[in-house]
């Protein structure tokens, strides 16, 4: 399965969920946005939210500072 992740493609063998995406992607999860084709996803909901074949997935990091 083919997904777009922060604009790369990256094959998986099998359907996965949100959270999962996050921890082979290695983003820490403190600060962390997830959009899938454009549509933010919840935390509450990273569990359940699989990722299908050919979303586009966009992990944003805010951090604060000055």
């Amino acid at each position: 399965m083919e997904v777009r992740v922060n604009g790369r493609i990256r094959e998986f063998s099998e359907e996965l969920s949100v959270e999962k995406l996050i921890h082979l992607e290695e983003s820490p999860t403190e600060g962390l946005v997830v959009m899938v084709n454009d549509e933010i996803i919840a935390r509450e909901v990273w569990d359940t939210r699989v990722i299908s074949s050919e979303d586009e997935v966009e992990l944003l990091c805010f951090v604060s500072g000055g």
